[in-house]
Formats: C-alpha cells, structure tokens, sequence
C-alpha cells in the first residue's frame, strides 16, 4: 500500500469525482496524501486545500501539463509553482480559453450533424459549475443530466466528439518540452514525466533541461518502464512520484490491465469504488513536500 497519490483528477478538468468524493475515498483506501493535478488549471486548488483540511489528510497542489518533444506529446506532473508567475499565469489564461473554444466547436459540430440530443451550450456551461476548463467530459454529463442518454452511451458520443472537425484556430497548440519545464522549474516549481510509457527513452533529454522529477508507479507503465525509470533516478537528485491517474469515470482501466495502454480501450468506464493502490511511499511524498533537493 502507497502512502501517497500524487495524480488525480477531479471535476476541475476530466475527473468525474469532487475534490471531497476524491479525499473521501482515499482515505477509505488508506491513502495518507494526495495531490490534485487537473489538466492545465489550478482552479480546483482552493478546493482541494480546504478538503483536505475537512479530512484530515496531507497534500500537495499540482497539475498535469503538456509538452511536445520530438513531435510527441508528453504529459508532465507538476507540484508546488507560483501560480503568479507571469509564464504560468499566460500559460493558465491560453489554456482556459483555448479548451473552451475546442470544446465548443466541437459541440456546434454535432449538434449541427445530429450526433447527439439536442441541448444548448448555456445548459453545458449551467451544468458545469463555472468551470473553466472544457472538454467532452462536461458535454456529456449534461447529455446525461438532461437526456436520455446514459452512461453506457459514452464510448458512442467520446468517438464523436473526437471526431468533429474543428478550424485551425480552434484547435490547441502546446508549447514546447522544454518550455513548459523551464517555466514550472522558473517559477519554483517540480515537473516530472507522467506515465512514461514506452518513453523512457527521453528521460535523460529531458533531465537535462530541467526536469527534475519522474513518475515511476502508474496503472499505464509495466515492469520494463519502472525498471528503466529506477535506473535512470538512481544516484540522482530527482523526485519520485506516481499515483492512480484516477478521473472516477475514467481511469485506469482495471478489467483491460493485461494489455498495453496503447491497445485499451479509451471509454471504458470505470466507478470511482474501483481499488487501485498506485503512488508514493511516505518517505518519497514528504521529499517531495519538504523540497529536500530544493
């Protein structure tokens, strides 16, 4: 058993759960710590604070940002950055919007094609709390909550949604690997590599420049990547970190484990009740909180 989840998502971005459903059940788990990284915003952080003083539990604030490297895209961990900092603040901004113009057009698109019920943009955004960061996750909970769809139709509507054509100015352009490490690193922050599977080859590229962290226990690595990653963090100055991935809906896959995350299946639901013990020991989650190598 972990003592710490340090990768989670909640309604703030594609999670399904509430900061306090997502401490809730983590401490029904055993979980001791937790940290909250929503994709691209931090606008779950003074939720998530206050949860977690209402549980009792200790934490970490983060978020999960996007990189590209060598044309690929890669997902990075983030903990503990000014999110005054003007390149984060920027960062922040471009991403809110942006998600929100995608989500939207691809909304437009198929209502317009008749892909889905008919329901209206504002129901979305009356639905969703305020949220600033859209995405397919929000369309469909309102689908749900004011059609007749359920549940069981998600794997239909996501591969619509991720079909419907968008312009080029809709579409959302991430910055650069070393950018985005740079900036978190600059604004005082850790930034590691999330679930690097099948990538472990880049670990050293991107240690060079800056990051100083990497994700080592993961439902989406296997044997090969965590062996490569220990090999690649030892004798080195880097923290380490992991946890579920866990969105509620979402997440981690448990009856598609045995295959390779590139062959499992991208809408299978899964309840917030499913058991995953993946993270970070306790010695591993207070290095990270007491910044031990700065």
């Amino acid at each position: 058993m972990k003592f710490a989840n340090l990768h989670l998502h909640s309604i703030y971005s594609d999670g399904a759960q509430t900061p306090d459903e997502l401490f809730t059940k983590a401490k029904e788990m055993g979980y001791g710590a937790l940290a909250i990284t929503d994709h691209n915003t931090v606008t779950g952080w003074d939720d998530f604070k206050d949860k977690a003083q209402k549980h009792n539990m200790d934490y970490i604030l983060g978020m999960e940002a996007n990189g590209i490297l060598n044309d690929g895209n890669l997902h990075f961990v983030c903990f503990d950055f000014d999110i005054t900092d003007t390149k984060v603040a920027n960062y922040l901004k471009y991403h809110h919007e942006i998600m929100h113009v995608n989500a939207k057009a691809k909304f437009d698109s198929l209502i317009k094609n008749k892909l889905i019920p008919e329901i209206t943009w504002q129901n979305v955004l009356d639905d969703c709390g305020g949220n600033v960061w859209m995405c397919n996750e929000q369309i469909f909970y309102s689908l749900v909550k004011r059609t007749e769809m359920t549940q069981a139709d998600y794997r239909q509507y996501f591969l619509a949604f991720r079909a419907a054509p968008v312009e080029e100015s809709q579409k959302i352009i991430y910055d650069s690997a070393e950018n985005v490490i740079k900036m978190i690193r600059n604004a005082g922050g850790v930034i590691g590599l999330a679930h690097p599977y099948r990538i472990t080859k880049y670990l050293d590229e991107l240690y060079k420049i800056g990051m100083n962290a990497v994700e080592y226990d993961h439902p989406d690595i296997d044997e090969e990547d965590i062996k490569a990653v220990l090999e690649f963090a030892k004798d080195k100055k880097i923290y380490m970190c992991g946890g579920t991935d866990h969105t509620g809906q979402l997440s981690n896959y448990p009856n598609e484990r045995e295959k390779d995350p590139e062959d499992r299946d991208p809408c299978f639901l899964v309840p917030l009740t499913t058991d995953v013990r993946n993270g970070v020991t306790k010695e591993e989650f207070y290095n990270l909180k007491n910044r031990i190598y700065g």
